[in-house]
């Protein structure tokens, strides 16, 4: 009810179109003024001589500003000829609650030839300025520093203009000589009579009013002594149905303003400094207001309005009923009389605390009843605190903004992040000073990851398992509410422990049962696991559950080896016949030695034939290590699996029994040599051979018939 009341109330008020501009550092927001370049010969910013500045430009309403395009310029007065002086307009893009935005001036060397008192201009267009509002700066809100020399004559209606010459800030002579002066005759309340373009020592012809006119010579906004001009914006002459309105006013002058005040009822009340946008407040009625103001040679100037304050609503703006609601009038800038600091104020939030933070408010001036309170979506928990309620001249307070909001607040909230801290004081009962800073919202949330989790498992089977969350959250946001579910076949599994807090970037575990019927389909599930805190869904993994029969294991194999013992057996039988025909042999050589020599070695006769016998049983032996070695290669299987011999292995017999059956060859047919004649018929010859090929043809009989036992010994595989 509270926001639709004040709602009501900001679209009954239409306050008129209002702007407070000045040229500020870009480095502190401290007013700037520009004094000529000798290196770029211009009034260029960002210069040797000169900071970078920007336009600060404040408003009463953000649609006067938003979307706007603004430019300094040469001007006479308010509806004369111009130059623009920038290279191009800044463009407002966003406004804060504070309604004061500060954008880049791009002052261009080529075209800020010469002193001026620049007027801004606000328009919709960035090339079309045809329809601008003209805001003029003054000396107070910063201009180019400089003068002229101007020599006139008038002859009626018709006066002849020529500047003599242009001074910049250290009264020297500026050299450039080009078409960059607005030259203009102005009426008392700033709208031209005529103007023209012209450069110095070009005079220039213009056209009064009448021959009786009064006017004044302005060159670059730059005029004579005269009066302040002085302007009230709000309150304007009509009936306002509260007691708070917005003081708002035009205040200028070609010197420095050093006094203002106003009359209200008739009671005077000096005000704190000249220019800034105060807050009146006054009693239901009829109200007749006079604003003075007064320049550094005693020239004064005014301006007077009538208003009325009808019956006045209970309770607009929040708060208890009767408490009057304060308008957001822009701040004076920050090194004004009445400011707070900083400009912009960064509360955050780390969910489930509240958040504050800190400002200073300062004044030049005594400032009494003082209140801040905070404009924004966010307000009703928001509460501010400072650390006195007066201050004195020249001095500081501590002011601290606490958003406390309800846990379930902080993690639905989706509205505005941005608002205003309004902080208001009395100069005067009737004079509401107020300064205003932009408030950003800053929420802190706890967001969760879900790591994911396979599973294998077999039906029926159970198993514990855990997965794993982290609070990645911005911040220091810490989840104190955790809960989690599975959302699909939550009759598989039971959740048996959550985390209960996490800090931020800090590792928990889910722990959960998984329970397999014995006749669960066979196949890949994915079910999901949100994560919530405080009934929020703030994250999702998933559990990918693979569920097929069990497994058997599987173990290393070879084939079986048991064969391979007939390559020792042969080769067994094989050295024992070699042995005793190399022992036979033997044996003929000692009776054919002569008697002198037979008690020699009673070992001779074993020598050699045991080294034959050995040397043909370590080649069977070596012959069985390698095939043994060969086929010992492991073949990964389940238990119990028939793993066969690659046949071809077994063809080492056969070779083996060629080998023996030439070694036994050749043996025979040595033997058949010695008993034979040397000289013997050619018909003969066959008999030499016929004994010792018989002996081959049976060893190799012997092996190949060896082979064949082995391949229908050998396991096969069905």
């Amino acid at each position: 009810m509270k926001k639709i009341i004040l709602l009501l109330f900001v679209f009954a008020l239409s306050f008129a179109q209002y702007y407070d501009i000045a040229m500020v550092r870009a480095d502190n927001n401290s007013m700037q003024s520009l004094v000529y370049d000798d290196n770029s010969t211009s009034y260029k910013d960002n210069s040797i001589e000169n900071p970078d500045v920007n336009i600060r430009i404040c408003a009463l309403d953000a649609a006067d500003l938003q979307g706007k395009y603004v430019s300094l310029a040469y001007a006479d007065g308010s509806d004369g000829d111009y130059i623009i002086l920038t290279h191009f307009p800044a463009h407002i893009t966003s406004v804060p609650p504070s309604l004061c935005v500060y954008e880049t001036l791009e002052i261009s060397s080529f075209r800020a030839w010469y002193p001026s008192i620049p007027y801004a201009f606000i328009s919709d267009s960035p090339t079309d300025y045809a329809g601008a509002e003209r805001w003029k700066l003054s000396r107070l809100r910063g201009w180019m520093m400089g003068s002229y020399t101007v020599v006139e004559n008038r002859t009626g209606a018709v006066t002849t203009i020529n500047v003599t010459d242009a001074l910049e800030d250290t009264n020297s002579s500026i050299v450039p000589d080009v078409d960059y002066l607005v030259i203009g005759l102005v009426r008392e309340d700033f709208t031209t009579m005529d103007t023209a373009i012209s450069s110095p020592n070009n005079a220039v012809t213009l056209n009064a009013d009448s021959a009786t006119a009064t006017y004044s010579i302005f060159i670059n906004g730059i005029g004579p002594d005269l009066p302040p001009y002085v302007e009230i914006i709000t309150p304007e002459p009509i009936t306002y149905d509260t007691g708070t309105i917005p003081f708002t006013y035009i205040m200028y002058d070609d010197d420095d303003i050093v006094d203002c005040w106003y009359i209200l009822d008739g009671t005077t009340v000096d005000m704190p400094a000249c220019g800034p946008a105060y807050i009146l407040n006054v009693a239901q009625g009829t109200h007749t207001l006079v604003l003075y103001g007064e320049d550094t040679t005693g020239n004064i100037g005014s301006d007077s309005v009538t208003f009325t304050v009808g019956e006045v609503l209970p309770g607009i703006g929040g708060g208890s009923p009767g408490k009057p609601y304060y308008p957001t009038v822009p701040s004076p800038p920050p090194e004004a009389f009445f400011s707070v600091n900083p400009e912009d104020i960064y509360v955050i939030i780390d969910y489930p605390k509240e958040g504050t933070a800190n400002f200073t408010v300062r004044a030049t001036t005594t400032i009494t009843e003082i209140e801040c309170f905070v404009k924004a979506d966010f307000e009703e928990w928001t509460t501010v605190e400072i650390s006195s309620e007066t201050i004195n001249e020249n001095r500081t307070i501590i002011g601290t903004i606490i958003v406390d909001m309800p846990q379930d607040v902080i993690l639905d909230y989706n509205d505005s992040m941005v608002g205003a801290l309004q902080c208001i004081g009395k100069t005067n009962p009737s004079l509401i000073s107020s300064a205003v800073a932009n408030v950003h919202l800053i929420i802190n949330k706890p967001i969760f990851e879900v790591e994911n989790k396979t599973v294998t498992m077999a039906p029926g089977d159970t198993k514990t398992e855990l997965m794993k969350i982290t609070n990645i959250g911005e911040g220091n946001a810490t989840a104190v509410n955790i809960t989690a579910e599975f959302t699909k076949y939550e009759y598989l599994l039971n959740i048996l422990e959550i985390p209960v807090v996490l800090e931020h970037k800090e590792e928990g575990y889910v722990r959960f049962v998984i329970d397999l019927p014995d006749d669960i389909e066979e196949g890949v599930y994915w079910i999901p696991l949100d994560v919530y805190e405080l009934e929020r869904q703030h994250s999702r993994g998933f559990l990918i559950l693979r569920i097929f029969p069990p497994e058997k294991p599987f173990i290393c194999l070879v084939p079986d080896l048991g064969w391979t013992v007939i390559i020792l057996l042969m080769g067994l039988m094989s050295c024992t016949w070699i042995f005793k025909k190399k022992h036979e042999e033997e044996l003929a050589k000692i009776a054919r030695r002569p008697p002198s020599k037979e008690k020699e070695d009673k070992l001779e006769k074993y020598r050699r034939p045991f080294a034959y016998a050995l040397a043909v049983m370590g080649m069977f032996f070596i012959v069985w290590v390698l095939v043994v070695l060969a086929l010992m290669q492991c073949t990964y299987a389940e238990e119990g699996a028939c793993v066969e011999t690659n046949p071809l292995w077994t063809l080492v017999i056969p070779l083996l029994g060629l080998i023996m059956a030439l070694i036994v060859f050749k043996m025979k047919l040595n033997e058949q040599e010695r008993k034979m004649p040397k000289k013997r018929p050619k018909d003969e010859e066959w008999e030499r051979y016929k004994k010792p090929l018989m002996y081959a043809l049976a060893v190799f009989a012997v092996f190949f018939i060896a082979w064949i036992i082995v391949i229908l010994i050998i396991p096969k595989c069905a």
